[in-house]
């Protein structure tokens, strides 16, 4: 089990429906079933087939609908808006926005307006959510915006642009996003997780730190939150302090390899010699899943080389992630032994060669920092 920061894949549940259900629960629900008679087959062939994901033949039955006379104005406004969600769907973002600003235009009252509004603001979320999925932070945000447009002050899609900003290394407009996103709805611990993480990575410990304590008080029992707060701790030299709440988490959650590797770190950090007490974990350990190749290294077990190598070949999903923190426990076990030189290096191919949000880049930072009589904050 490795401690891991929230990312991308927990950037989603902006608690909006899958298109599926949106025809029926937005469209016919909001704006009345009476809007779609059954005996108007063209134009509840559209909102069936749009459900089902058919967009070109969703397209063809509006556009076909749209020509029939003595179609009602509020039937005009639902079927461009279906029009504008498959539209959307097919990547087609200029005529998406055209017919969602036409269905508006067009809604003879505030449930039909307000219906078009809502589906267009989940036709946004669909596509922020595929660029999430691709690590493509600017066009996510800039989704996450639009939606924003036609459904205000949501927090779930303040909280979704928040974390795509923090991704995208944007730290000042994610705090900024999770403010907004705090004062409009109650904070969870996730919440409170999230935006510690973007002050963490702006160096701002303290604020770290409050949004880890205000997570405590709402879930004590979590133990990630004490490991959290341990890594920042330790990001600020105060290792007494980090060592107790990496051993609290421990106490809660034994299997935790990352929080035994820190534990470990700390106890280097603060000269206690903890060679049984690592053998004696390191052994119990599965050593293929990382950070397992980490606790052995520093129990002896494996060389530095040996090291590197593993955290490229031991997952098939974190390699970059792993590779930042071998270079980074290298570093601290080559500075434990005097080796101050190839300890500022290996810091330093971790600051250079792994992204900011990379769980052991600031520890990295710091260190540097601590190495060259700058330890800043």
């Amino acid at each position: 089990m490795a401690m891991q920061r929230p990312g991308a894949s927990a950037m989603r549940g902006t608690g909006m429906l899958p298109m599926r259900a949106l025809i029926a629960a937005v469209l016919l629900t909001a704006s009345g079933a009476a809007a779609v008679p059954q005996a108007d087959t063209e134009a509840a062939a559209v909102f069936s087939t749009a459900a089902h994901g058919d967009y070109d033949a969703a397209i063809r039955a509006a556009n076909a609908a749209l020509r029939r006379p003595g179609i009602s104005r509020k039937q005009r406004a639902e079927l461009i808006a279906v029009r504008a969600y498959a539209s959307m769907a097919q990547g087609r973002m200029k005529a998406a926005q055209y017919d969602f600003d036409d269905a508006i235009h067009l809604s003879p009252d505030a449930s039909t307006r307000d219906a078009v509004r809502q589906l267009a603001a989940d036709a946004y979320d669909d596509r922020a959510g595929k660029e999430d999925d691709q690590g493509n932070w600017d066009l996510s945000i800039a989704y996450y915006t639009k939606e924003l447009e036609y459904r205000p002050d949501n927090p779930a899609t303040l909280r979704a642009r928040a974390m795509a900003h923090r991704l995208n290394c944007e730290f000042d407009e994610a705090i900024a996003d999770y403010d907004r996103a705090f004062a409009i709805g109650k904070p969870y611990v996730e919440d409170f997780i999230d935006r510690s993480v973007a002050h963490e990575l702006k160096l701002d410990f303290d604020g770290a730190l409050a949004d880890l304590n205000s997570a405590i008080k709402l879930d004590p029992s979590d133990y990630r939150l004490y490991g959290f707060r341990g890594h920042v701790l330790a990001e600020q030299g105060r290792y007494e302090a980090a060592r107790a709440d990496f051993e609290h988490t421990l106490k809660i959650e034994p299997r935790d390899l990352s929080t035994l590797v820190w534990l470990h770190i700390t106890h280097l950090k603060l000269g206690q010699d903890d060679g049984a007490w690592l053998k004696t974990k390191a052994a119990a350990a599965d050593s293929k899943p990382w950070p397992g190749p980490a606790l052995a290294f520093f129990a002896g077990v494996l060389s530095e080389r040996d090291l590197i190598h593993l955290a490229l070949v031991s997952s098939q999903t974190r390699i970059e992630h792993q590779r930042c923190d071998g270079w980074f426990y290298a570093g601290e076990a080559a500075l434990a032994q005097g080796m101050k030189k190839h300890a500022e290096e290996l810091f330093q191919k971790t600051v250079d060669g792994c992204n900011p949000n990379d769980y052991e880049w600031v520890p990295a930072k710091m260190e540097l920092r601590r190495l060259r009589g700058r330890p800043g904050t």
